[in-house]
C-alpha cells in the first residue's frame, strides 16, 4: 500500500471528487468534526455495479468509516437493483 499513498501524495488531483457522482446520487461522503473525511463512489456498466473509488483520510482509517461507506454503497446499489425489478 505504500506505492500507492506516495502515488496519491504526488499526483493529489486524483482525490478530487468530482460533482457527477454526487449529482447523480452515486458518491457517498463520510463527515467527522465538520471535515469530510473519506468517500466512496459507485458504477453501473450494464447489469454489472463495481465500487468505482473509496478513500479515507489517513488520520481516520481503522474507525469502520470504509466499512460504513461500503454498506452504504451496497444499500444504495441494492435498492437500485430492487427498483429495476419493478
Amino acid at each position: 500500500m505504500p506505492a500507492t499513498r506516495d502515488n496519491l501524495l504526488a499526483h493529489p488531483a486524483y482525490l478530487m471528487l468530482g460533482p457527477h457522482g454526487l449529482a447523480e446520487g452515486r458518491t457517498h461522503v463520510a463527515e467527522e468534526e465538520g471535515s469530510l473525511v473519506g468517500f466512496a463512489t459507485w458504477a453501473q456498466a450494464g447489469r454489472v455495479f463495481e465500487l468505482e473509488d473509496l478513500f479515507v483520510d489517513p488520520g481516520w482509517m481503522r474507525r469502520g468509516i470504509a466499512t460504513a461507506l461500503v454498506e452504504c454503497i451496497a444499500d444504495a446499489v441494492a435498492a437500485r437493483v430492487r427498483s429495476d425489478w419493478k
